[in-house]
C-alpha cells in the first residue's frame, strides 16, 4: 500500500476552472493498460482475478432492470422510449458484448487522484472491479455530473480516446461514446435497486438516461 499525496480529479478541475487535455489524455491511456487483461462474459472475480460468478448476458441486461424493481422507479415514457430503442438497434448491444475486460468497476472522477507534486494519474478503489464491456467504465467515467460539465468539452473526450486507442489491446469503435452511454445506463439502474431509493437519484438518473437517449438518437452532440 502506498501514501499518494493527491486531490481527487472532481477537485482538481474545478479548482483549475479547466479539465487539462495532457489529464484526458493519461486517464484513457492507463484504463487502457488495465483493460488489457479479457475476459469470456461478464461476471464477478475472485482473489486471483478470475470470474466466480457469471452475471447476465448483456442483451438481457436492460430489460432486466428495466422491467424489475428499478423500472418502478423510472418514468414509464422513459422506460417504453429506451425498450423501443434497444428493440430497434439491437446491433449496439452485440457490439457491447464484443470484448469483456477486466474494469475498474466504480470508475469515476472522485476515484482517480491527481499527484500534487506531478499531476501523476493515479486510480484508487477497485474494489468494485469486475469483469465487463470496455464501455463500462468509460461510460461512469463521462456520465453526467452538474460539478464537472461545465469543464468537459469536445478536446476532453478525444484527447481521452485518443489516449485509450494508443494503448488498447483493443481499438474501440467509433461510436464509442454512443456505446459507453448505453452500457451506463444499466450502472445507472442499478444504483436503485431497491423498493425506496432516494427521489434525488431518481430524478438525476431519469435525466441522466433522457440525455443520454437524445445522444444516441443523434438529437444532440456529445
Amino acid at each position: 500500500m502506498d501514501y499518494i499525496d493527491g486531490i481527487s480529479l472532481s477537485k482538481f478541475v474545478i479548482d483549475n476552472k479547466r479539465f487539462p487535455e495532457k489529464i484526458a489524455y493519461d486517464i484513457g491511456s492507463k484504463l487502457a493498460l488495465i483493460h488489457r487483461r479479457e475476459y469470456k462474459n461478464m461476471g464477478l472475480l475472485n482473489k486471483n482475478l478470475d470470474i466466480n460468478k457469471t452475471l447476465l448476458p448483456i442483451k438481457h441486461l436492460h430489460e432486466h432492470y428495466l422491467n424489475g424493481v428499478q423500472g418502478t422507479h423510472i418514468n414509464g415514457k422513459i422506460k417504453k422510449e429506451v425498450l423501443a430503442f434497444l428493440t430497434e438497434n439491437n446491433e449496439m448491444l452485440k457490439k457491447l458484448e464484443e470484448t469483456f475486460v477486466f474494469s475498474h468497476g466504480d470508475f469515476s472522477p472522485s476515484n482517480i487522484l491527481i499527484d500534487r507534486i506531478d499531476n501523476t494519474v493515479w486510480f484508487i478503489d477497485f474494489e468494485y472491479s469486475l469483469s465487463a464491456p470496455i464501455y463500462y467504465d468509460i461510460g461512469k467515467f463521462f456520465r453526467d455530473r452538474a460539478v464537472l460539465d461545465e469543464y468537459v468539452e469536445k478536446s476532453t473526450y478525444d484527447s481521452f480516446i485518443n489516449g485509450y486507442n494508443e494503448h488498447a489491446k483493443n481499438q474501440i469503435a467509433n461510436d464509442w461514446i454512443k456505446l459507453a452511454k448505453l452500457m451506463d445506463i444499466t450502472g445507472m439502474l442499478a444504483l436503485i435497486d431497491k423498493k425506496n431509493p432516494p427521489n434525488e437519484w431518481v430524478n438525476e438518473i431519469e435525466s441522466a438516461i433522457v440525455r443520454s437517449m437524445r445522444i444516441l438518437k443523434n438529437e444532440i452532440p456529445f
